[in-house]
Order: structure tokens, then C-alpha cells, then sequence
């Protein structure tokens, strides 16, 4: 008995997941389609060098923009951890050992850009 509602359970579940799936494909396809529609418009309407300057100028715009989200959520993090680390060995203590650590971030990210 348990086992047929386990069964039936699992079922359920896996048609509302392959649901929501052909649901979010269905949008990045829309999604995708919009865009090449939008850059084809701009392309007729300013020519084809300038409606392709504007469509690269806000594909880079959507870009630095989830750049500038990426930074939010690293020094949102960073934030935590430092409060997490206060709290666990002590507000000075806490302190210098976050500005050892960014330091050696700092260092880390330092010598792989020399690498490169």
C-alpha cells in the first residue's frame, strides 16, 4: 500500500516536472526568437550597420548589468561571512582575519592575472 503511494507520488511529481520544463523551454525559445526578431527590425530600420552597432551595444548593456548583479551577490557573501566569523571568534579577531584573507585574494587573483 505505502508502496503504490510512493508509486503514484513519484508520478505526480515527474509530470509536474516535465511540465515546468516544456514550460521554461517554451519561454527561452520565445525569449531567443524575440531577440533576433528585435535585432532584425532594428537592422531594417537604421540599416544593417547601425541597427547591429545598437543591438551589440544592448547585448553588452544586459552583460555588464548582470556583472554588476554577479558583484552584488559576491560582496552580499562576503558580508555574511564576515558577520558569521564575527560572531563565531570575536569582532578583532574576526576583523584582521577577513583582511588576511582578502589580502590573499587579492594576491591569489593578482599572480593568476601575471600568469595569464
Amino acid at each position: 500500500n505505502s508502496l503504490g503511494l510512493l508509486s503514484c507520488v513519484v508520478s505526480q511529481w515527474c509530470g509536474a516536472a516535465c511540465e515546468s520544463r516544456r514550460i521554461w523551454l517554451r519561454r527561452q525559445h520565445r525569449s531567443s526568437a524575440r531577440a533576433s526578431v528585435d535585432l532584425m527590425l532594428q537592422q531594417w530600420e537604421r540599416g544593417a550597420a547601425t541597427g547591429l552597432v545598437a543591438a551589440v551595444l544592448l547585448e553588452w548593456r544586459s552583460l555588464a548589468d548582470s556583472g554588476a548583479k554577479l558583484r552584488f551577490r559576491k560582496r552580499a557573501h562576503e558580508s555574511v561571512t564576515l558577520a558569521l566569523k564575527k560572531w563565531e571568534v570575536g569582532t578583532w579577531r574576526a576583523l584582521m582575519m577577513a583582511i588576511v584573507s582578502s589580502w590573499r585574494r587579492a594576491g591569489d587573483a593578482s599572480k593568476q592575472e601575471r600568469v595569464r
